[in-house]
């Protein structure tokens, strides 16, 4: 009869414990592009995309900690020759650091050497990953054929060495879009 009982009282012991559970456990952390492509104004090729980020409490705990995490964009312009080998015609990286000072509670972002202050995460995500206007190349250097790519993600690298080596483990800390296509659109005729 005891045993009965039991068998009876778990199924209702993990139902009590999931239906309590916190939802900011069951994020996810995320880098997502939506609506990337480049667009010619004035003889100039210039890149705008979406950009949204969402980070996991583990991310946002470390960075309140004084972590900092720096995020690496992509750009490349690539000219397949053949099946197998891809020649890299065009490639550009951008780097930003994003700290938090806890006193003045305000988060710094480092990009390009330029020193920038925000109140809130989101506006700092913003400065860090924003594909708006960060490329800039002119006409001349698209012909037929070339496959142009983006990629954000967070350098686990650059993490502190205890810290990197369990972020290398945990998903949450493995924050990247991959290769994402993009597209060309021409207004000017």
């Amino acid at each position: 009869m005891v045993i009965i009982k039991w068998i009876l009282f778990i199924p209702f012991f993990i139902f009590c414990t999931i239906a309590t559970c916190d939802d900011t456990q069951l994020e996810i952390s995320e880098i997502k592009i939506e609506k990337v492509f480049l667009i010619l104004e004035k003889q100039t090729y210039r890149l705008s995309g979406d950009v949204s980020v969402s980070l996991e409490s583990t991310l946002l705990d470390a960075l309140k900690k004084g972590v900092a995490l720096e995020f690496i964009s992509e750009f490349k312009i690539i000219e397949p020759t053949n099946f197998f080998f891809k020649r890299v015609h065009y490639q550009k990286t951008r780097k930003a650091k994003l700290t938090y000072h806890g006193i003045t509670r305000r988060f710094t972002v480092v990009v390009n050497q330029k020193l920038l202050f925000f109140e809130s995460l989101t506006n700092s995500l913003a400065a860090c990953l924003s594909l708006k206007d960060w490329i800039s190349l002119p006409k001349q250097l698209f012909v037929e054929d070339k496959v142009v790519k983006v990629k954000l993600r967070l350098d686990t690298e650059s993490l502190p060495k205890p810290l990197a080596l369990v972020a290398a483990k945990e998903t949450a800390w493995n924050l990247s879009t991959g290769w994402i296509n993009v597209d060309i659109k021409e207004l000017e005729k």
